[in-house]
């Protein structure tokens, strides 16, 4: 019925024990109700907390019914006397969650202040008039989400349930152990999907179903990517452009707290659909250059506060080479432009300068050789409150004939290596609320993002 094909699936798991098992169905000592004969627990959450908690509220809501067949009712205020009461906020935006740490109510050591980590506690008289809560807290709002649907998978609900049609297991009732269980920060920082090679399968059940690759269809892949604890999306390309197409798309991303970057083929932000609806002239950056900078400037300018990854470099359409044979200067020109154009338009203070001697893989289109080569880069760091830092997390050439080197900087206008090389090739630059000043080990950075040093399998 609702059965497609997901193809470039890139997730990875959480690295703090998965195996920590909530949910029992039968009540032990201290266990909390979440469903108990015929009575669901309430759920309140704070009405000014991230939109992505209320929405993942909602969620758990209908899961806990689909389970039990009970809907718990969803609170508009705090009750001011109660058995029991699902508490769900984020630890940077809920003042409810705030109070429950401050008050020394709810245990946030190791989980306040990090990056997408979760808590679920079992409290005791959290609230005057409140005999048991159980709270979901995270550390910010993706945090928060994963919590809640960790709870919703343990319940008997899978992340698959409406992509591949997986019945929930159904319980009479549903208990949360006693206890506190931490989840901390995933392994892997950027975790999710490239929807690649869509047409005809992907592209033509869209259309049928919802008119199209459109907000409708990526509010259900976000949700899916929620659920599987990922963050991260490269949009279909095949004849789509995700911020052009439907004006929803990018908002909708933001909302669900999606980080969303563009294929190896479509740099700055910017689709390959948009270049043949609005460019003018060749795609070739030595006979086009100026046309090309406007163009990848309004994708700079289009991101706005929306946390994106960009792909910078460039290489030819349809994946051919821009140019014969290697051209490193012309590649180092096209990212030592597309660096200023970030600079320009996405506010960056330096916060450290250091010198960074690193090895990196890269791989190449041709064949499934690997190069590797020691660089030197200056790196500058960017401060992490400010939305839109540019992170440069890795550079790659690639050729028909493999010589490619790579390195990390950030926000850097040293020259990029002069090493191997050849005349397209591409990296990834994070755009977005980074939790700290660091260099990125570009080893390390390749195993966490989806860098596009290669071309498509």
């Amino acid at each position: 019925m609702k059965k497609t094909v997901l193809a470039g699936l890139i997730l990875f798991a959480f690295s703090p024990l998965l195996s920590q098992n909530l949910v029992i169905t039968q009540k032990t000592t201290g266990a909390f109700p979440v469903v108990a004969g015929n009575a669901a627990a309430g759920i309140y959450v704070d009405a000014n907390d991230h939109w992505i908690v209320q929405k993942a509220a909602s969620l758990l809501q209908e899961d806990i019914q689909t389970v039990t067949g009970i809907k718990p009712a969803m609170l508009e205020q705090l009750p001011s006397s109660g058995q029991n009461i699902i508490l769900i906020g984020s630890m940077d935006n809920s003042s409810l969650i705030k109070k429950l740490i401050e008050d020394k109510k709810l245990n946030a050591d190791g989980i306040k202040g990090k990056w997408e980590a979760f808590t679920i506690q079992v409290v005791n008289n959290p609230l005057k008039g409140i005999n048991s809560a159980l709270v979901i807290a995270g550390s910010d709002r993706r945090g928060t989400a994963y919590g809640v649907f960790e709870l919703s998978q343990q319940a008997g609900v899978s992340p698959w349930y409406w992509w591949a049609d997986v019945p929930a297991k159904k319980k009479k009732e549903l208990f949360v152990k006693s206890g506190i269980y931490k989840y901390g920060s995933p392994s892997v920082k950027y975790r999710g999907i490239f929807i690649n090679d869509e047409a005809p399968a992907f592209s033509g059940w869209t259309k049928e179903k919802f008119g199209g690759v459109n907000h409708q269809v990526y509010e259900k892949m976000f949700e899916l990517l929620l659920r599987l604890k990922a963050n991260y999306l490269w949009p279909a390309m095949w004849g789509n452009a995700f911020n052009d197409d439907d004006t929803l798309n990018p908002i909708m991303a933001d909302k669900y707290g999606i980080v969303m970057g563009t294929s190896h083929h479509e740099p700055m932000l910017r689709a390959q659909q948009e270049w043949k609806r609005y460019g003018s002239g060749a795609w070739n950056y030595e006979t086009n250059d100026t046309t090309l900078r406007k163009f990848w400037t309004k994708g700079i300018q289009n991101m706005g506060k929306h946390e994106s990854i960009v792909t910078i470099g460039m290489r030819g359409d349809g994946d051919k080479p821009m140019t014969q044979g290697t051209a490193i200067g012309l590649l180092e020109r096209i990212v030592s432009d597309q660096r200023k154009i970030i600079a320009v338009h996405v506010s960056t203070v330096a916060c450290d300068s250091r010198r960074l001697r690193s090895a990196a893989a890269v791989s190449a289109r041709a064949g499934s050789a690997i190069a590797r080569s020691d660089t030197s880069v200056n790196a500058r760091l960017m401060p992490p409150q400010s939305i839109g830092r540019s992170v440069l997390n890795g550079w790659a050439a690639q050729s028909r004939s493999i010589t490619a080197a790579a390195a990390v900087a950030t926000g850097s206008t040293a020259p990029l290596p002069a090493k191997g090389g050849a005349a397209t090739g591409s990296a990834a630059a994070t755009l977005g609320g980074w939790p700290r000043c660091e260099v990125q080990d570009p080893l390390r950075v390749a195993g966490r993002l989806s860098i596009a040093a290669g071309g498509p399998a």
